[in-house]
């Protein structure tokens, strides 16, 4: 029996996140999020980990792996990262530039379709709202007070905005702009 021992070279080889993770002969290393212990409580803080994803892809890392823990079962013990595994990965890839984000496996009977789909507009548009402008700042004299991209958002009403805000649908969206990012939410009444 004649045996071929070079490596074939596998179907998905070309794609940038396979081929960092799986190497010929050699050895990769990639972290399971969240990227902090928390032996105490079921679930993490997430505290600082933007950072610290960002720091992984830059020494190199190549992978972060994201488990889909789409309930709390105090019989598993913990939350996984706590958040959306399929928001918190694309909250990851604007956040990193290199290392593959991936996720074994998925709970897909546990969801709606609506659940998996929510998005920010998604969620304005519940509201009676609409997305007026989303652009940076061009400041045409001064100093500009606020730095970086604006949303302007309308609602009907001000109870409506009101509502938008605290929909507990938001919660995780919120979370996940809080744990990246330095912003500015106002609400202006009257325009």
């Amino acid at each position: 029996m004649d045996t071929d021992d070079s490596f074939v070279a596998h179907p998905y080889a070309a794609h940038k996140g396979f081929s960092r993770v799986f190497k010929d002969s050699k050895l990769t290393l990639d972290f399971i999020l969240p990227v902090e212990g928390y032996p105490n409580t079921a679930a993490p803080t997430m505290a600082g980990h933007a950072g610290l994803t960002r720091l992984a892809d830059e020494l190199g890392f190549a992978a972060l792996w994201a488990r889909d823990v789409a309930l709390y079962d105090p019989h598993f013990g913990d939350t996984g990262q706590g958040f959306e595994t399929f928001s918190y990965l694309g909250f990851l890839a604007a956040n990193t530039q290199h290392i593959a984000l991936a996720t074994g496996s998925a709970v897909i009977t546990l969801r709606h379709a609506a659940s998996i789909d929510v998005t920010l507009p998604a969620l304005i548009q519940k509201h009676g709202g609409k997305v007026l402008a989303k652009a940076p700042v061009q400041s045409l004299e001064g100093q500009s007070i606020l730095p970086g991209t604006i949303v302007m958002i309308e609602f009907p009403s001000q109870q409506q905005a009101l509502a938008w805000n605290d929909d507990p649908e938001h919660t995780p969206l919120k979370q996940l702009r809080q744990g990246g990012s330095s912003f500015d939410l106002m609400l202006l009444n009257g325009l």
